[in-house]
């Protein structure tokens, strides 16, 4: 035993399924081949086609068509000022034909059609995401979302170097295990910019058009730009530049209700789009599973003018 395992430094070294799946992620926009797949993970691609099926309930293929398909769901309705065509390029397709009949076979009807819906239509689609009790929140906001709304404010944001490791939004005892995990790694190659450093949640996904256990999220602590690195442990850069940023509390029905009070109360309302999704959660420190939930913890929407 070595003596970081002694210490319990667990080794993130990754299987050939999350190196196809880190592959697609990083390549989404770009026609990607089972023969590419396969090679970035070592299997030959009869292998990979089987045991990626096997641990993720898809194809590689299916796998990488659901994320455009779901990424533009969401662009349909947080980017009105898209043209559907637009979104279709935006989001890896070869032609606005191709897109049409990928869409319809998904969702069961054409994208305008999709983006006319309301949300709460949207969110119950195949029971694939989470929709909060009480139906679409509006005005007149109750005191807890008027606070909300409230306190929303932006603030410019200087790039922020992260290390990172991907897990999932649920369930939360994974997500706060990473975190603790990736802590322990860094601790062990001096590499934390400070003793209790800020813990960011990065979201690719949104649990409204997603499932949540598919909702994709790096959980990262930021570390010194030229910082030393274990082994595979990746780094990243969150972007600087305009933020909206509101406080929040709870799990992911608290996070979806939150999110569509800030869009449709604030965002709506002011002279900004969202500039890209990803979004991301601060902690002021690592959180753990005892108070993931309980504790306030800041959301940052990045911005752009409209």
């Amino acid at each position: 035993m070595t003596n970081r395992e002694a210490a319990g430094v667990v080794s993130f070294s990754m299987t050939p399924v999350e190196k196809a799946r880190q592959h697609i992620e990083a390549h989404w926009q770009q026609e990607q081949t089972l023969e590419l797949l396969a090679r970035e993970s070592g299997l030959s691609p009869f292998h990979l086609q089987r045991v990626f099926k096997e641990q993720t309930g898809e194809s590689p293929r299916t796998y990488l068509e659901r994320l455009r398909l779901e990424t533009a769901a969401h662009l349909l309705h947080l980017r009105p000022d898209l043209a559907v065509q637009e979104i279709a390029f935006d989001c890896g397709f070869s032609s606005a034909a191709v897109f049409a009949r990928a869409f319809q076979r998904h969702y069961g009807c054409s994208a305008t059609a999709h983006r006319a819906r309301p949300l709460e239509a949207v969110a119950h689609l195949a029971s694939r995401a989470v929709y909060p009790a009480g139906g679409l929140p509006s005005a007149p906001w109750s005191a807890t979302e008027a606070a909300l709304l409230a306190a929303v404010r932006v603030q410019h944001l200087d790039p922020i170097t992260v290390a990172y490791v991907p897990t999932t939004l649920v369930p939360v005892g994974q997500l706060v295990a990473q975190f603790g995990r990736l802590r322990n790694q860094l601790e062990a190659y001096d590499s934390l910019e400070s003793e209790n450093p800020p813990a960011y949640g990065v979201l690719y996904d949104f649990p409204l058009h997603t499932a949540p256990h598919q909702c994709r999220y790096r959980a990262a602590l930021r570390v010194p730009p030229g910082a030393r690195l274990p082994t595979r442990i990746p780094r990243f850069t969150i972007e600087g530049g305009k933020y909206a940023v509101f406080a929040l509390r709870g799990g992911t029905t608290d996070l979806v209700r939150a999110a569509l009070v800030f869009h449709q109360g604030w965002l709506l309302e002011s002279s900004y789009v969202v500039k890209a999704f990803c979004c991301f959660e601060r902690f002021a420190g690592v959180p753990n599973a005892a108070d993931y939930e309980a504790r306030e913890r800041e959301f940052w929407v990045p911005l752009r003018a409209r």
